[in-house]
């Protein structure tokens, strides 16, 4: 084992994790992320797999949004600190399938954290399958589908003590005839910020707006073009190699379903934690509900497992 430097813990940040869903997925999303650039010189390699399985359908005869599937993401990309601030860029390796975790979830649900959804009590494992019904289809899919969606590039500027700035470009690349992504230029901005709480104790938040291109494809038909996200996320050193994280991500859902007693936001509650393996690599792993705080909530995957590693170089 690596020997730990002296002085107080180190804090990591919250959780880079995505929401995934096959429906929703396709307008840009700010990943959570720590509020300190990289020192200048510095460089790290990033990789991160997020795993989503979603079950949902909410409406009515007339307006609805069906969706049924898996999707893994599949992130990777690099980070360069200079006396400026970070400058970064990522890709995503998309995946809608029927998945692996059907089986998982329905033992979950029934004998873990007990809830029975009439609708898909009898729907088949493995299933590919997703429409936005608005008196007419706006768009539907079935079937599994892949492509390299989600490539970004992004900068990040120290502001004030605890306080940074970022921006976002997400490039018009492949996936939005698979349905994986929009095809469109999209720009986003956020403001990260920490506070110490104790020695062993801190507070991440992350607030978030993208500003979605235009596109007659069904992720924006109808819907909003302005979609805002925050993170909260509590971290606590446990011991000198590992910090537990629970965290809240809160993003918009970009359409306009008005669907009663539906949040019109995409919500979930992540559990994780990161491990410093050695002097270079730090992994992180979480595992995520669509409850926030408490409830269940929409448009958001029924059970998500993350995994992944940053490695400096």
């Amino acid at each position: 084992m690596f020997p730990l430097p002296p002085g107080p813990p180190a804090f990591f940040g919250p959780l880079p994790v995505r929401l995934q869903t096959a429906l929703s997925g396709a307008a840009t999303q700010l990943e959570p992320e720590v509020t300190a650039p990289l020192a200048a010189g510095a460089r790290q390699v990033r990789v991160r797999l997020d795993i989503g399985n979603n079950a949902i359908y909410h409406g009515t005869v007339s307006r609805s949004i069906y969706d049924d599937s898996e999707v893994q993401n599949l992130r990777f990309g690099e980070a360069f600190g200079t006396s400026w601030g970070e400058w970064s860029w990522q890709a995503s390796v998309v995946q809608r399938t029927g998945g692996i975790l059907d089986p998982l979830i329905r033992f979950w649900h029934e004998n873990v954290v007990p809830f029975n959804d009439p609708y898909f009590k009898n729907v088949p494992n493995g299933q590919v399958k997703g429409e936005v019904y608005d008196s007419a289809s706006l768009f539907s899919y079935s079937g599994s589908a892949a492509a390299l969606t989600q490539v970004t590039l992004a900068a990040k500027r120290p502001l004030a003590p605890g306080i940074s700035g970022r921006v976002v470009v997400k490039l018009p690349v492949s996936g939005r005839s698979l349905f994986l992504d929009s095809g469109t230029l999209d720009l986003g901005a956020g403001l990260l910020g920490e506070r110490a709480l104790t020695r062993r104790w801190r507070l991440h938040g992350n607030l978030n707006l993208v500003r979605a291109g235009a596109t007659t494809f069904g992720t924006l038909t109808g819907g909003s073009r302005w979609l805002t996200g925050s993170t909260l996320a509590a971290e606590f050193a446990s011991s000198p190699r590992t910090n537990l994280v629970v965290q809240l991500e809160d993003t918009a859902f970009p359409y306009e379903r008005d669907l009663r007693g539906r949040s019109g936001r995409r919500q979930q509650t992540s559990f994780g934690a990161w491990v410093q393996q050695d002097a270079s690599t730090r992994w992180h792993v979480s595992f995520s509900e669509n409850i926030y705080p408490f409830l269940v909530t929409s448009y958001t995957p029924d059970v998500m497992v993350s995994l992944g590693f940053i490695r400096v170089r």
